[in-house]
């Protein structure tokens, strides 16, 4: 799975236990909001076995050609 913005699949703990980035601006929201996903802060795209987040739109572009 891929995700480029993690609200609702945070909220059915697909991220529990695992690391993730997202938007610089919502770092601490994230981290506030869901304290048991690691937030990596200094990377736009973070492979966490079958997960793959990217930190905003840009970044998503990253991520998609990531799996390719």
């Amino acid at each position: 799975m891929f995700s480029l913005y993690w609200g609702i699949h945070s909220q059915r703990n697909w991220f529990a236990g695992r690391k993730a980035t997202t938007h610089h601006l919502t770092w601490k929201t994230l981290q506030q909001k869901y304290p048991d996903i690691q937030v990596i802060t200094d990377r736009k795209v973070v492979h966490d076995g079958n997960l793959i987040t990217s930190g905003g739109v840009s970044s998503g572009i990253n991520m998609r050609i990531s799996i390719l």
